[in-house]
């Protein structure tokens, strides 16, 4: 679904051939991720054959147009040529361009065309702005380590602050999957009021996996870690990653359980939750240990059916309030009945019972125990 314009062309049906002037080439919005983008190439000739193409005097961008202005960045080369039978394309004499600057110059490299799923090689480039630290511009190296683990490799690099690395590692179990995501950078160069001293990092850790061996139950254990040394570290940085995200402030770190088989379940977890915009060091955590779901259902034929659910939750937030909960509930349905004139009639019962503990809080009653 790409489209090609040129202002001459030549076109060989026998050797199925196509050779053209003033290439401008569309790409389909999406050919490289992100359908907001509009990827596109231009060129001064290239000719077109059924396993190679050949671009000379190549432009190529993957940026947003904004009307007349030129994109954030442009990869500019002399000889482009696209290999589809190894999937490959490569660049002679290219220079990497942003905001209409070079900063980068190679005499050759190459990357994976679209079409490739999996393989080494760097990625397109991109770019971010911020008051604090300037442009920086970052070209993602992909490591495809193996058939189940790979890394992208991300230098981050500004004119006038030391340069941050951006790791993500992935790897997949057979019924589950692993994702390490990290970063580290010195810090600033110049130190202020504003800028402190000082290196900063960040790791994110998902493990999520199944312990299910048929189809009879389900049994999954998920484990989510997210630090970070600086509560503005990613909005100031621009990281957006897989797990990260650059105005994220909240941080999870959690351990679920979840069982379920018939007319059972069981769901524990702890989390403990970071407000990140909290100025009060004490105030910013929420813990939640534990908290405990069960749920089982009773069937009887001449009573209806039975769902018993029991809920046990502590919680420590705000540095010195405690409450703790343990709510128990028993709903009966005992079917439906349908008159000989068309009503159905039907009859639901619950029992709900509440006991709760709670301390230095004004929300709920703190003298004992209440139920």
């Amino acid at each position: 679904e790409n489209k090609y314009f040129f202002d001459d062309i030549f076109i060989d049906i026998k050797k199925k051939r196509i050779a053209g002037s003033n290439l401008k080439m569309k790409f389909k919005k999406d050919t490289f991720g992100n359908i907001e983008n509009d990827p596109r190439l231009a060129a001064n000739s290239a000719v077109i054959t059924e396993n190679k193409s050949y671009i000379e005097g190549g432009v190529f961008t993957t940026c947003k147009k904004r009307g007349d202005k030129c994109p954030p960045w442009k990869l500019v080369a002399e000889k482009i040529i696209h290999d589809k039978k190894k999937q490959k394309i490569s660049y002679e004499n290219a220079k990497l361009y942003l905001y209409g600057f070079p900063i980068l110059y190679t005499p050759r490299f190459f990357h994976p065309d679209p079409t490739v799923k999996r393989q080494s090689g760097i990625l397109p480039p991109f770019f971010s702005t911020s008051t604090t630290v300037g442009i920086g511009t970052a070209v993602p190296y992909y490591w495809a380590i193996s058939d189940e683990k790979d890394l992208t490799f991300t230098p981050k690099m500004y004119a006038k602050e030391n340069i941050l690395f951006l790791n993500e590692y992935r790897q997949a179990f057979k019924k589950g999957q692993l994702t390490l995501d990290t970063s580290f950078t010195e810090g600033y160069k110049n130190t202020s009021a504003t800028k402190t001293s000082g290196s900063r990092n960040h790791f994110f850790a998902n493990l999520d996996l199944d312990f299910s061996q048929d189809e009879s139950y389900t049994s999954d254990l998920l484990v989510k870690i997210q630090k970070t040394s600086n509560d503005t570290y990613f909005r100031i940085h621009d990281i957006n990653t897989a797990l990260v995200k650059a105005e994220n402030t909240d941080l999870e770190n959690k351990i679920s359980y979840n069982f379920s088989k018939d007319d059972m379940y069981l769901d524990i977890y702890t989390t403990v939750y970071e407000n990140l915009r909290e100025k009060k060091r004490n105030d910013r955590f929420e813990y939640i240990l534990p908290n405990i779901l069960y749920g089982k259902t009773f069937f009887s034929e001449k009573f209806g059916s039975f769902d018993f659910t029991s809920n046990a939750i502590a919680k420590n937030y705000e540095t010195n309030k405690y409450t703790t909960f343990l709510t128990n509930d028993v709903i009966w349905n005992p079917g439906r009945n349908i008159t000989k004139k068309g009503f159905v009639n039907t009859l639901q019962g619950m029992i709900k019972n509440t006991n709760y503990e709670a301390k230095k809080t004004t929300d709920y009653k703190t003298e004992g125990t209440v139920n």
